[in-house]
């Protein structure tokens, strides 16, 4: 299958699913569709522009109601913070543009000087910008509904709004030098794995998180069989533009498929970094699977990725 076929798949607009068609009061129809995303799918990261100071404020709540027939929306917003003990406060904006891009599926909201309403001046965003990307991408165990949702706004001139994701899908060549003392020096490449890395808060402190890195599809020498495998508890980084996990040199990570921990295999040196909210991520680690299949072992290898939410295009 070529990767254009693949993008197709993959890049199917959801949204024209989710639509709901009604009547107006003044008889004219209109068509609008609801999207709602937030609690443990996000979190905003928030920088003041003035001090250089940032934090992170868990679990905003955002709703967009797009209206499609005269391409228009509203973004209404709960638990957006100013300051790390701030209270949080909710807002809903006026109606801004829609657009609709053929090319990746997105939608976009786009506003600039916007007043809340019921706030007078007190707070005014002096831009607003959502895409959104619908897409389902197609996992061994199936089709998974994995958005791409872009939110970013400034309030005041000052405070700097981006929501994180908690869950980023990617995708990307995955390449494998075997480093073994048998290993033939050739490269390995699988074009058919999908990435992803889920952050996941901390139950004393929600500004803290680990992350769990998943591959699935993973193959990572002619000797194995595709599979789903996985590393948790991870470290993370997180900073206005993004996040990195950086492991400890040399420290043997356990790693983990459906059936739980898989005996003497392990990751090291993993080295990731995302940027938000592109998802382009470089990936990195040293694999030893060699109890994995014991009758045809798998050379220990170090395994790179350069990855993005889309698949590259190739038209063979």
């Amino acid at each position: 299958m070529n990767k254009s076929t693949l993008i197709a798949a993959l890049m199917a607009p959801a949204l024209l699913f989710a639509t709901s068609s009604c009547l107006s009061s003044d008889n004219n129809n209109k068509q609008e569709s609801t999207l709602n995303y937030g609690g443990n799918q996000c979190f905003n990261m928030v920088t003041d522009s003035e001090t250089g100071d940032y934090f992170i404020s868990p679990a905003p709540n955002y709703t967009f109601v797009l209206d499609l027939i005269n391409l228009q929306g509203t973004a209404s917003m709960s638990g957006i913070k100013f300051g790390s003990n701030g209270s949080p406060l909710s807002f809903k904006l006026p109606a801004m543009p829609l657009t609709f891009d053929n090319k990746d599926y997105s939608y976009s909201l786009k506003g600039s000087l916007l007043t809340p309403e019921g706030v007078a001046e007190q707070y005014v965003f002096n831009n607003f910008n959502m895409r959104v990307v619908e897409r389902t991408i197609q996992l061994p165990t199936g089709y998974v509904y994995a958005p791409i949702f872009d939110i970013n706004f400034s309030v005041n001139g000052r405070y700097r709004f981006t929501a994180f994701p908690t869950a980023y899908f990617l995708l990307g060549d995955v390449m494998a030098h075997p480093t073994g003392e048998n290993a033939s020096g050739e490269d390995y490449k699988s074009d058919d794995s999908v990435v992803a890395i889920a952050l996941t808060a901390d139950k004393t402190d929600a500004t803290k998180y680990t992350a769990a890195l998943w591959i699935y599809n993973a193959s990572f020498s002619e000797n194995m069989s595709d599979m789903t495998i996985y590393a948790e508890n991870l470290p993370v980084n997180i900073t206005p533009y993004g996040f990195s996990i950086v492991t400890e040199e040399g420290e043997a990570i356990k790693v983990k498929d459906s059936a739980g921990e898989i005996k003497d295999c392990s990751f090291s040196n993993i080295k990731v970094s995302t940027s938000v909210p592109s998802g382009v991520t470089s990936l990195e680690f040293d694999a030893d699977l060699k109890a994995l299949q014991p009758t045809k072992p798998i050379e220990p290898c170090h395994v790179s990725a350069n990855l993005t939410y889309y698949y590259k295009t190739e038209n063979n």
